[in-house]
């Protein structure tokens, strides 16, 4: 897999191909059946993911080519990911992995996954990528709960930002979503409730 970084700031395209996305699929699907952490959890943060991942591989999101080195190109499909979903529901599902049996293929997408996770962030603020997998691993342990409403509405504010300030506020938005760093800085942070009902994210240019 590989990564585009938009420059809106607002996240990357996730690319594959269909082999590459559909075994990503499995495995997210897996997980969310089978981990104790979220398994038959009404409103599944990670329904959303599973969603645009198989939209992708239909060739229903966006579609492209990679360059093997000379040999011919391949077809290969990408979705989008927003910064402030990606780096919480990495984190979720590498938490929900230490409640479920795992194989060697579970354990290679992961770290495949992360990977793309950590080298885009690095694109975006360098020297900061281990610190936002360690947030999200941080979120992500303490479980599904509310999360769909609660990582929604950070989406929200933050795609209404202006891509300077979405790469300045990122690192306050993901950690928002841990309850004890969100009391101790409660004041310096914005009311995120209005945005929890909403049907869709505002406009804005990708």
């Amino acid at each position: 897999m590989l990564f585009d970084k938009r420059k809106s700031n607002a996240g990357i395209v996730l690319w594959g191909d269909i082999y590459e996305l559909k075994a990503l699929y499995q495995f997210i699907f897996d997980v969310q059946e089978k981990s104790h952490l979220i398994a038959n959890t009404d409103l599944s943060p990670l329904y959303s993911l599973l969603y645009e991942i198989r939209h992708a591989y239909d060739r229903g999101r966006r579609k492209s080519t990679r360059d093997w080195f000379g040999e011919d190109e391949t077809p290969i499909y990408g979705f989008d990911w927003f910064w402030t979903d990606m780096i919480w529901q990495a984190g979720l599902i590498r938490a929900a992995m230490a409640h479920m049996p795992l194989n060697r293929n579970h354990q290679a997408i992961m770290y495949s996954l992360e990977d793309i996770v950590a080298s885009s962030i690095e694109v975006l603020l360098p020297g900061t990528s281990n610190s936002f997998l360690e947030a999200g691993l941080r979120i992500g342990a303490s479980g599904p709960s509310s999360m769909y409403k609660r990582g929604g509405s950070r989406t929200h504010y933050f795609l209404e930002l202006t891509p300077a300030k979405r790469k300045a506020q990122l690192w306050m938005l993901v950690n928002s979503l841990d309850p004890v760093w969100a009391h101790l800085n409660r004041d310096n942070m914005p009311d995120f409730e209005k945005y929890e009902n909403f049907d869709f994210y505002p406009d804005f240019k990708w």
